[in-house]
């Protein structure tokens, strides 16, 4: 019988009650069971259910698996991964596998539930719905998370482990921290303990182009689709990267390591808002051959540490607000355009601010130096402009940065510089005359072979 479970079923698991929960949708009247659907099965959210009426229902993951993915290595796998349970992001490591009636009578049953996994319920939201609802982050939260992602990786890599699936369903981020758990983890490489399985390669869109199947299984698995994700991560605050989102990754499959316009537009975001290093730690995974010649994780971490502001002699500032995260300016080819910035100190002290914009030379900034009174706001004046003179239209991105202290808020611009009608008349007749150059010397060899 197919296991369908509804509201208030419970389930038998090594002798405690496990009561199936509802998905909390307010805005829809008909209820069902919180369950969420992924490559290798369906994960449902089930309460253990307690004798005493003082203390809280507990939150698990039942995972039930496909046929396909319903294997016996399944319980290898779980007891493998039992000693990483207590490492930071991989709590879904503590599981109990259902492998005999003896372990849930329902098993007799509903034969679905062999080898399904109950683990800790991991609340938060998937990186994927982030990507998929494109949902804003400012720039500091995007740093805060692909700090914290970074950190859990590189961690994994130091100790030989890799989850060898990083993609956006599978990372849970807690909205409020950033803190990320990892899930999907039967295909985790564990040092010593062989592949019980069989490796179902990556996710489309975060896999290494010429790595496939178990050639990614390894203690470097994760160099490649962690580079793309922390790109991901760290570009989100920027409206433009997120109106050009795939699906639920950034790229599209078929774009991946290959020079395409959703890299150049994380590859000049990272560099302008964050560092050249980052930029080229992205450059060199996305170009790389196979996973070893992808940056180590740990590289990524001390890069993203660095762009911690160092508050050991600054003075600590953490109340300076702008009204805009980002500001876009159009085409600025024919003339100069202005947007104001406002500037908050919701502190209780003067503040002295600099203002600069160190990547982008086309922003002209006034006043560059500002003192905001407490509880005041300032006005900073900002005008893009340009003499380049193009043929083909050009993206223009980079920064405008304010400091005071320890703190760092920053907005990032852009802009369009479109071709003027003398270059693209210039343009066009140089395209011309390749044109009749070719046609000129394809009939030149048509008529020699013809003699």
């Amino acid at each position: 019988m197919k296991f369908d479970p509804q509201i208030g079923d419970t389930v038998t698991i090594a002798g405690a009650e496990y009561e199936f929960q509802p998905l909390d949708l307010p805005k829809v009247k008909i209820q069902m069971v919180h369950c969420a659907a992924g490559r290798k099965g369906m994960a449902y959210r089930v309460a253990k259910k307690q004798r005493r009426l003082d203390k809280p229902d507990e939150l698990y993951a039942l995972k039930v698996f496909t046929r396909e993915y319903r294997l016996d290595s399944i319980y290898t796998t779980s007891k493998n991964l039992a000693q990483w349970q207590n490492i930071k992001g991989l709590t879904v490591c503590k599981r109990q596998v259902i492998r005999e009636p003896t372990d849930c009578p329902q098993l007799s049953e509903y034969k679905d539930l062999m080898n399904a996994v109950l683990m800790p319920w991991i609340a938060g939201r998937t990186w994927g719905s982030y990507v998929g609802d494109k949902t804003s982050l400012r720039r500091e939260d995007s740093l805060q998370l692909a700090t914290n992602s970074a950190t859990i990786l590189s961690g994994l890599e130091k100790m030989g482990l890799a989850h060898c699936d990083i993609s956006a369903g599978n990372i849970m981020v807690n909205p409020e921290s950033y803190d990320i758990e990892l899930i999907d983890v039967e295909d985790m490489f564990v040092p010593n303990a062989g592949l019980t399985g069989q490796a179902s390669g990556t996710t489309p869109g975060y896999g290494h182009r010429l790595v496939t199947g178990s050639d990614g299984w390894g203690p470097q698995g994760d160099r490649f689709a962690g580079a793309v994700l922390l790109a991901e991560m760290l570009c989100w605050h920027d409206a433009i990267v997120r109106k050009r989102s795939y699906q639920e990754s950034f790229f599209e499959p078929r774009e991946i390591g290959s020079p395409c316009e959703r890299f150049n537009v994380l590859s000049r975001l990272l560099k302008a808002s964050f560092s050249p290093e980052i930029a080229k730690l992205f450059e060199t995974a996305w170009y790389s051959d196979n996973l070893s010649d992808c940056p180590p994780l740990t590289l990524w971490k001390d890069e993203l540490v660095k762009l911690r502001p160092n508050t050991d002699s600054q003075p600590v500032v953490d109340n300076l607000h702008l009204s805009h995260s980002s500001i876009e300016f159009g085409d600025i080819s024919h003339q100069s355009t202005q947007r104001s910035l406002t500037l908050t100190n919701q502190s209780s002290k003067d503040v002295r601010a600099t203002v600069l914009s160190p990547d982008a030379p086309w922003i002209s900034i006034s006043p560059k130096e500002i003192v905001v009174q407490a509880g005041k706001t300032n006005a900073i004046s900002l005008t893009a402009s340009t003499s380049e003179r193009v043929i083909e239209s050009l993206y223009k991105m980079g920064s405008v940065e304010v400091r005071a202290g320890n703190q760092l808020v920053i907005c990032d611009v852009s802009a369009t510089v479109s071709p003027k009608s003398d270059v693209v008349k210039q343009g066009i007749n140089f395209k011309v005359i390749v044109i009749i150059v070719v046609v000129l010397i394809g009939l030149y060899i048509l008529l020699t072979a013809n003699r």
